[in-house]
């Protein structure tokens, strides 16, 4: 049975996102791999222009499926 991290809206008690918990070895890679560019970059500003313009452009992407999710999360409405 695989384990499950469920999120549970404040407003209602329901479910509104269920995750599986990452076994060790995925969590492992998953750093690893976030280290490896660390190494081949040019410096920590540069990174971090990077990181930021990746991760807006990684919720813009899913912004009409994580707006709701994030609100309900929050307890709070949509707007």
């Amino acid at each position: 049975m695989t384990a499950v991290v469920r999120c549970l809206s404040p407003v209602d008690g329901r479910i509104v996102a269920e995750r599986p918990v990452m076994d060790e070895a995925h969590v492992a890679g998953a750093l690893e791999a976030a280290r490896r560019p660390t190494r081949l970059a040019a410096g920590a500003a540069a990174r971090a222009a990077r990181l930021r313009g990746a991760a807006v452009d990684a919720m813009l992407a899913i912004r009409d499926d994580i707006v709701p999710e994030l609100a309900w999360q929050m307890g709070r409405p949509v707007r």
